[in-house]
């Protein structure tokens, strides 16, 4: 009886509760928003700088995983709110640029302050190399 339990349990206690899950609380993985940073791998501690302060600043939650690596370069970076929003940086081999999505899954707008908020930061520090694009249509 007691493995029949650990079977069930076990998979339920291994999955990540926190607001870093892209599907915590909703059945859809849509964005808001994008936005396409063009940078170079050696600017990417600046970017996970830029983005651990912006997630400081508002109590929000930060993880990353960085490899500049030649071979197999990747950048996930995500950073969220417990009620809910997240923003996630990614690049990986086969993508143009940096990718930073919004997501939003209780609904409203109260995304749109910290995008913009983030979207000004980035662009201070790397003018002409980032753009947007809303997802909502």
């Amino acid at each position: 009886m007691l493995a029949l339990l650990a079977m069930y349990w076990l998979p339920v206690a291994a999955e990540d509760h926190s607001c870093h899950n892209p599907m915590q609380g909703r059945t859809s993985l849509a964005s808001e928003a994008t936005a396409n940073l063009k940078i170079d791998r050696a600017e990417w501690p600046a970017f996970a700088g830029i983005m651990s302060s912006f997630a400081r600043a508002r109590g929000w939650s930060y993880r990353a995983d960085i490899r500049p690596d030649q071979n197999y370069p990747w950048l996930y970076i995500s950073i969220c709110s417990q009620a809910g929003t997240q923003f996630q940086a990614q690049y990986a081999p086969g993508l143009p640029n940096l990718i930073i999505t919004v997501q939003q899954p209780q609904g409203g707008l109260s995304w749109q302050g910290p995008f913009v908020d983030l979207y000004k930061a980035l662009k201070a520090r790397w003018p002409g190399k980032i753009s947007i694009e809303d997802n909502r249509r």
